[in-house]
């Protein structure tokens, strides 16, 4: 069919979006209304192996397994997962909707193979023998006592010098000593 005013076109294609608005009327009435979501969420916790503490800051939770209720969109909950013998985990679980979480914890005698990880320094802080001056200082000389001005330094063993006050010229009368 061959349409030569557009006036027809415009009826027909008003006519084509109404039916498709009624389609989706007929549509959404027969299905179910939309559920508010709930005031609280449940976050699951877990660990490998199970039996871990979990903390979140210095509040003791439970241990794992473990379920939490909270208030939705309450804000992060900033975790630490700790068990004997093995690394504690720090981790953040949100409280957007139901989760579940679970932290695979690693052995401390493994924490070598873990990415970043950095062998602790000895406690004399790398130095073989703390008192030796032969030790290695990285390059760096050791920073010289200050000496103030006017001050003698002291060399251990030798007297403390005494002072020395400068005499008039003969002939120069002494001050009086006078009320200060």
């Amino acid at each position: 069919m061959r349409v030569r005013g557009g006036a027809a076109l415009v009826a027909s294609t008003l006519a084509l979006v109404t039916w498709a608005m009624a389609q989706e009327g007929t549509k959404d009435a027969g299905a179910p209304a939309r559920k508010a979501p709930s005031p609280t969420v449940t976050l699951s916790i877990g660990s490998i192996p199970s039996g871990a503490v979990v903390y979140h800051g210095r509040k003791k939770l439970g241990t794992t397994p473990l379920s939490v209720t909270r208030k939705r969109d309450s804000g992060p909950l900033d975790l630490v997962v700790r068990r004997g013998g093995y690394l504690s985990v720090s981790t953040r679980a949100y409280t957007f909707h139901d989760d579940s979480l679970t932290v695979r914890l690693t052995p401390a005698s493994q924490a070598s193979t873990l990415y970043g990880y950095k062998e602790p320094l000895p406690p004399d802080g790398g130095l073989e023998d703390a008192g030796d001056e032969d030790a290695p200082d990285g390059g760096v000389a050791a920073p010289k006592p200050k000496a103030f001005p006017g001050t003698p330094t002291l060399t251990p063993g030798i007297p403390k010098p005494t002072p020395v006050t400068p005499k008039p010229a003969p002939g120069t009368p002494t001050p009086a000593p006078g009320p200060r």
